[in-house]
C-alpha cells in the first residue's frame, strides 16, 4: 500500500498522510489522482524529507 500513516493533528492541519513511492512521478500519481479526489479534501501540502541530513 502507497499510505504508510495516517494521524489526526491539532492545529492548523486535520491530518498528517505517511505515503510512500519509488519515484517522484508515482508520488505526484498518488497525490493528484487519489489524495486530492477524495471529496473532503480541500487542499494538501506535501514534504520530502532530506536524506543527506542524518535523519531517521
Amino acid at each position: 500500500p502507497e499510505i504508510k500513516e495516517v494521524r489526526g493533528t491539532y492545529g492548523i492541519y486535520d491530518v498528517f498522510c505517511k505515503v510512500q513511492s519509488d519515484t517522484k512521478e508515482e508520488l505526484d500519481q498518488i497525490i493528484t489522482n487519489k489524495i486530492r479526489k477524495i471529496q473532503k479534501i480541500r487542499s494538501t501540502i506535501t514534504l520530502h524529507y532530506i536524506p543527506s541530513q542524518g535523519g531517521k
